[in-house]
């Protein structure tokens, strides 16, 4: 897969959009994992690792365009 550049503009506009976090990873009595947000609403994910994974870029997301604002200011 070729890599390519984020559009920043639509990522900040998908997170503002998206349930607040923090998100987290929460595994069941099956070995499905989900992603919980802070309503409590879940969403089923295909493994752990894509699930902690989905979380880590939700939670890390915001922080990351922040700084990244400050840097090209």
């Amino acid at each position: 897969m070729t890599p390519t550049t984020p559009d920043l503009a639509e990522l900040r506009r998908l997170a503002e959009a998206a349930t607040q976090g923090p998100w987290a990873a929460r595994y069941g009595v099956s070995w499905e994992a989900r992603v919980c947000t802070t309503t409590g609403s879940l969403a089923d994910v295909d493994s752990a690792a894509n699930a902690e994974l989905i979380v880590a870029a939700v939670n890390a997301l915001p922080t990351l365009l922040d700084e990244l604002d400050e840097l090209r200011a």
